[in-house]
């Protein structure tokens, strides 16, 4: 998995690209480490992820807690119709799924 931290005025863009895995669960853990010992909210751009498994989502869900304990906005931008397919398919919350279509338009 690549990754790039960009600091913004309003918030952190996380930039993915390549697989989000089981195998990159310790590399995604420290990258939303850094991102929310920052301030405001935490974006994840996926416009670059070609793949993930569960492990991938769980990863994206378990940002999302994070942010939301902490009262941080998050988004998920630029999923591909398939991960968006794979999070209706393993039954993710939709609400998600549209913030991430929003945030993708956006």
């Amino acid at each position: 998995m690549d990754t790039e931290i960009v600091k913004e005025a309003t918030g952190t863009v996380l930039k993915l690209g390549g697989e989000l895995s089981i195998a990159d669960a310790a590399v995604f853990r420290d990258v939303l480490v850094t991102a929310l010992d920052g301030e405001g909210h935490v974006v994840v751009d996926a416009s670059l992820v070609e793949r993930f498994d569960t492990s991938g989502i769980q990863l994206l869900l378990a940002a999302r807690s994070a942010c939301e304990r902490r009262h941080r906005g998050f988004a998920v931008r630029g999923l591909s119709p398939s991960c968006v397919a794979m999070w209706r398919l393993l039954g993710c919350s939709e609400d998600v799924i549209s913030q991430s279509e929003e945030s993708a338009a956006s």
